[in-house]
């Protein structure tokens, strides 16, 4: 039984490589037990995404810690605007 659940995603080249680090990172900090991962890739003709999911179970004496390296892992990430996908009329 889990009762955390974070996930991680990126769609540029430059955040996917960087994507294990920011998990090692956030699971550094993390007190408790992995339950479950799953990963995911998905693409289209413009994008392609890379999603870690980690189910987990956090030790109940724990929350306010993890959530503190769940602040430090919002704190990394790519915030950089992504291009719009919508096309101009004709």
């Amino acid at each position: 039984m889990f009762n955390r659940v974070e996930v991680f995603a990126a769609t540029t080249a430059s955040a996917r490589d960087s994507l294990g680090e920011r998990v090692t990172a956030y699971l550094k900090a993390f007190r408790g037990e992995i339950v479950d991962t799953v990963i995911r890739q998905s693409s289209d003709s413009e994008y392609h995404c890379l999603s870690i999911t980690l189910l987990l179970k956090e030790d109940a004496d724990a929350t306010s810690h993890n959530d503190r390296a769940r602040r430090c892992d919002i704190d990394r990430r790519d915030t950089r605007p992504r291009p719009s996908r919508a096309r101009a009329r004709s």
